[in-house]
């Protein structure tokens, strides 16, 4: 198997969250623990059962990635990277006013792993107090997109329209 380095994983289109990066991890360990067993299995002559699924969420990381994960030895080293890589990708906290829908985000991501990092992951909220538009907070800055900034900067603006409107009575 071709260990790249962590920089070097390329993230599949379908890990799109920090909790997608977890279920990645997750499936990785269930196959490892699945292909294992089935290993001790043949060892010893005992029946085996249907061999294990790899979900559609390795399936696309590992091709990405161009990995083999017949390789137990190799399989663990994967797994124990992708684990202290959880801690550090850059995760972009979002949160809309509506839920957003995978393939928006999926767009977005991608547009954060060409511009920011090519780890970039979101975590994704929703708060509809916000009318329209998307709070984005990183690690170091915070942007408020949202209909309910952009009222609350005009708010001066509507005070002083109502007061001209009260003075010329």
């Amino acid at each position: 198997m071709s260990q790249p380095q962590s920089a070097q994983f390329v993230l599949p289109e379908q890990v799109v969250t920090r909790a997608d990066f977890l279920h990645l991890i997750n499936q990785l360990e269930q196959l490892d623990a699945d292909l294992t067993t089935a290993s001790v299995q043949a060892r010893v002559g005992a029946k085996t059962t249907q061999p294990p699924t790899v979900s559609p969420l390795v399936e696309a990381f590992v091709s990405t990635n161009q990995l083999d994960i017949r390789d137990s030895t190799a399989r663990t080293q994967l797994i124990t990277r992708l684990r202290s890589l959880k801690d550090t990708l850059p995760v972009v906290h979002m949160t809309f006013a509506t839920r957003a829908d995978q393939h928006s985000l999926q767009t977005l991501v991608a547009w954060l792993r060409q511009s920011i990092h090519p780890m970039s992951v979101v975590t994704v909220g929703l708060q509809p107090e916000l009318i329209s538009g998307v709070y984005i907070r990183t690690a170091n800055r915070v942007y408020d997109l949202s209909v309910r900034q952009k009222l609350s900067e005009g708010r001066h603006l509507l005070n002083e329209a109502v007061e001209a409107i009260g003075a010329g009575r």
